[in-house]
């Protein structure tokens, strides 16, 4: 048995055979210790609250297929004063017992609004699911409101745009008929009478070139004012509410059970190499 005392030595070498060997010396205290640090791992994961994240996607409002609001500038206004309500700040300030202890600058480290592609991503942790649920229904409004006032200003450009072709439309439509109508009763016309059809003829052509353009133009928008192209923002999922995997009494007998094993074996390995 004097080679099984090598390993006992601080810092000397531990081969397989000799870690079964000082199992089997050590087996009760390590069994005993190891149950003892499960049991409270599973305590723990099954008294200590269930965390949750939660998050949802917002499809920002669209205006020619382009974005109301450069995305980016929506996470960073966050932080400004007027850019959530006083209802929104408390609905997620949970915690807190007064409005004059909730501003927007805490409001962005309970929630992370990022970019994630073409969307708006709205993310927060809590252990009450209601909270989260309220809180990012409540934060989805605060920014559709936002968008909106730009959305709508950029729509109703684009519709007087729109008008205003039409009006120009009718009026050189009108136009080139009323010249069209003086061709007509003057057929017989001869010196000065062509030189005007001429004009006339020139006139009408250059007219009809800007009454195409018009209607391209005109198409252009209404394209453009297409549901397809122009929407108001909205929640591309409904909100997503995961249970995270730590705390559960699960993860915490085997995070137990792992430590309690570990540590023990450590302890009998330094008791074992003071005492020899």
């Amino acid at each position: 048995m004097a080679n099984k005392k090598k390993y006992f030595e601080f810092g000397g070498e531990m081969s397989l055979e000799d870690f079964i060997f000082h199992f089997k010396l050590n087996k009760k205290l390590i069994i005993i210790f190891t149950l003892i640090s499960g049991a409270l791992g599973f305590f723990y994961g099954s008294i200590v609250p269930p965390d949750y994240h939660g998050e949802v996607l917002i499809s920002p409002s669209k205006v020619s297929n382009l974005n109301a609001v450069e995305l980016r500038s929506t996470a960073a206004r966050m932080l400004f004063d007027d850019f959530f309500d006083k209802e929104t700040l408390l609905e997620c300030h949970t915690n807190q017992s007064t409005t004059e202890s909730v501003n927007n600058k805490a409001m962005s480290r309970i929630v992370k609004i990022s970019v994630d592609g073409d969307y708006i991503k709205i993310e927060m942790n809590s252990r009450d699911k209601n909270i989260i649920n309220n809180c990012l229904n409540k934060v989805s409004d605060s920014i559709n409101k936002n968008e909106h006032l730009i959305f709508n200003q950029l729509r109703d450009e684009k519709q007087i745009d729109l008008q205003l072709n039409k009006e120009k439309l009718k009026l050189f439509q009108d136009f080139i008929e009323s010249l069209t109508l003086k061709e007509k009763n003057s057929l017989n016309f001869n010196g000065e009478e062509f030189q005007k059809y001429t004009l006339h003829q020139l006139i009408v052509f250059d007219i009809s070139q800007k009454i195409m353009s018009i209607k391209l133009d005109i198409i252009k928008i209404q394209r453009d004012l297409s549901p397809l192209k122009t929407y108001q923002s909205y929640g591309l999922f409904p909100i997503k509410i995961e249970k995270n995997y730590f705390p559960s009494p699960q993860l915490g007998l085997l995070l137990g059970i792992f430590l309690g094993f570990s540590l023990s074996v450590t302890a009998t390995l330094l008791k074992s190499s003071w005492f020899n």
